[in-house]
């Protein structure tokens, strides 16, 4: 898939590297203010990316819009680090009106100086001979090659057996209180046993319209095609917006842009608008909701007409407040929710200041027990950790433990992997991301098949956006390969 990398990676690496030494040591010995401290860090950050983000287009022409290190430098790195920092910028009392913390504090620089520590690791793990060790490993296993399918017309009845099987999981999980934002701690915890087994079949929602969205851009579209596709288009749009998440409203805007691209080769410009525009409507519908839903003692998350009755009043009612007011309330809120440098680094300068308190979760053993965790069902393993991780971390290290308020926040992979291991837990990290991102690109990007296909898409998520709670990426990935192996055996003709 590469025809090789134009330079080595290592001189710029080493040049960066050196560059965040500097800042560290600045920092440390308070030369540089907080506020320039994290501007530099920013600068830092983007501009390391750009070169090894033009590397591997330079290497990689034919799409490498899709390769995983690259989106994850986009959506993990450049926007939850980079462009949403500007957030700090703004006017002090501007950011108090809308409960803002304004301050920039030597923690958040040095959480940023672990974020390039992790960019690096990730970019020499991706042009590591490990990585083309493993790509080339994979690529001699020929009973992969006899076992996905090469076909994109998939078989009768399978789009409405996927959709169907995922709308009666979506509407159980509504039924039990467990689904989206409109879920309950208590029930979430209680049924944490079945919970992954109903979202995993959740999923295939999303799974029929990625293989709509395949069919529909390849030759030969016929016109029931076009209405499936449409159909699921609209299907996950709406459960979207009733789970309560700006990203599941969005999603299916990624996912038929994606598969645009995979198939036609072209950059999906339109589906690229229409995310756009899916979010900020998704902000307008959503933000005015989640108050509303903790707000409103009648609301019922066990129903879907209580769910979708208390989004509409809250939206009607929202929308009677001045446009311009909103419009900026609103921008400051989206960059406060893509942003993560304050939350993570207030994990730092916890694991800097104080001891883990008993109880705590242990986060390198974890990492290692992760691909035991992904094969052991629960029933036979009931102290098989529950991924706590989000409220210890906001009871524990936000000291936000009032009974009244049972909530989880994200602690980002980096604060994640220093807890587990400091700075080395941070570069070890993402240095094996980056190889299991090339070695997933190379093996199934680069095979273009529907099944390879299948397989890529289902994995791209993780490998993109990795979870705050590091070692679920491991549990993710153990699990995806078989069932996307058997999934596309099932969904595509011979």
């Amino acid at each position: 898939m590469h025809a090789g990398a134009p330079s080595s990676p290592w001189g710029v690496a080493l040049v960066v590297g050196l560059g965040a030494f500097t800042l560290w040591e600045l920092a440390g010995l308070g030369l540089m203010t907080p506020q320039a401290g994290l501007v530099a860090c920013t600068a830092l950050l983007l501009g390391y990316l750009a070169v090894e983000i033009r590397r591997l287009h330079r290497a990689s022409p034919r799409l490498w819009l899709m390769n995983p290190a690259v989106l994850c430098s986009v959506v993990t790195f450049i926007v939850g680090f980079g462009i949403s920092n500007a957030l700090y910028f703004f006017p002090e009392e501007v950011l108090l009106s809308l409960y803002l913390t304004p301050d920039v504090t030597s923690w958040m620089v040095r959480l940023m100086l672990l974020v390039l520590v992790g960019a690096i690791a990730m970019w020499l793990g991706y042009w590591s001979r490990s990585a083309m060790a493993l790509s080339a490993w994979l690529a001699g296993r020929r009973w992969l090659d006899r076992l996905l399918k090469r076909e994109f017309t998939p078989r009768p009845g399978v789009l409405a057996t996927l959709a169907l099987a995922s709308l009666g999981s979506r509407l159980t999980e509504i039924g039990l209180g467990v689904y989206g934002y409109s879920a309950d701690y208590d029930r979430l915890i209680e049924l944490a046993s079945i919970r992954q087994y109903l979202s995993y079949v959740d999923g295939l929602g999303r799974v029929a319209l990625t293989v709509a969205a395949l069919q529909y851009y390849s030759p030969g579209l016929d016109v029931r095609a076009r209405y499936w596709f449409a159909g699921l288009l609209a299907y996950e749009i709406l459960f979207g917006f009733l789970s309560g998440f700006k990203n599941e409203v969005a999603m299916p805007f990624v996912i038929v842009g994606l598969c645009k691209y995979l198939r036609q080769g072209v950059v999906p410009w339109r589906w690229i608008a229409l995310f756009a525009v899916s979010l900020a409507i998704a902000f307008a519908v959503i933000e005015p909701f989640r108050a509303a839903r903790f707000g409103q003692s009648s609301f019922q998350g066990t129903s879907v007409t209580s769910i979708a009755g208390t989004m509409l009043a809250a939206t009607v009612t929202d929308s009677m407040e001045p446009a311009d007011a909103q419009e900026f309330e609103a921008g400051l809120l989206f960059l406060k929710r893509i942003s993560m440098t304050h939350i993570a680094s207030l994990g730092i300068e916890f694991a800097d200041t104080k001891e883990l308190p008993a109880g705590s979760p242990g986060f390198l053993r974890d990492i290692f027990l992760a691909p035991l965790y992904a094969i052991v069902p629960r029933v036979l393993w009931e102290s098989k950790e529950t991924t706590r991780h989000g409220l210890w971390y906001w009871n524990e290290v936000m000291g936000l433990d009032s009974w009244e308020v049972k909530t989880a926040v994200g602690m980002s992979p980096f604060t994640y992997l220093y807890f587990a291991g400091g700075i080395l837990g941070v570069a070890l990290g993402f240095f094996a991301l980056g190889i299991v991102q090339r070695a997933w690109a190379d093996r199934f990007l680069a095979f273009g098949t529907s099944g390879a296909i299948i397989v890529f898409l289902l994995g791209l998520r993780v490998l993109v956006i990795p979870d705050s709670v590091y070692y679920t990426i491991v549990v993710d990935l153990v699990r995806i390969v078989p069932a996307s192996l058997v999934l596309q055996h099932l969904v595509f003709r011979r």
